[in-house]
């Protein structure tokens, strides 16, 4: 299966210790449902853990209910990551149906 795995686009979550020049430096990151679609990668810390080659993938997608989820998968062509009551919330997330 040829699938291409969708890349974070930007990231307004600065405070997060993957974030580097508003793009994501961890390996892949997980949304997880928590009543909205949460970065649950987003990490504050002020030990860095970005690597400056790495543009982060989406790795897993439990946000069941966007239009974008096939399978636990993200089948967009990337994401936005931004803050939402003061936490890193998928900004691509749109409702199924």
């Amino acid at each position: 299966m040829d699938k291409k795995i969708p890349r974070i686009l930007n990231c307004e979550a600065v405070n997060c210790a993957y974030n580097s020049q508003n793009m994501c430096r961890a390996l892949a990151v997980s949304i997880t449902d928590f009543g909205c679609p949460v970065c649950d990668t987003n990490r504050r810390s002020t030990t860095k853990g970005r690597m400056a080659a790495i543009l982060a993938k989406v790795g897993i997608c439990n946000s069941i209910d966007c239009r974008y989820n096939n399978l636990l998968q993200c089948t967009a062509s990337g994401i936005k990551v931004g803050v939402h009551l003061n936490h890193a919330d998928c900004l691509t997330f749109t409702h199924a149906g």
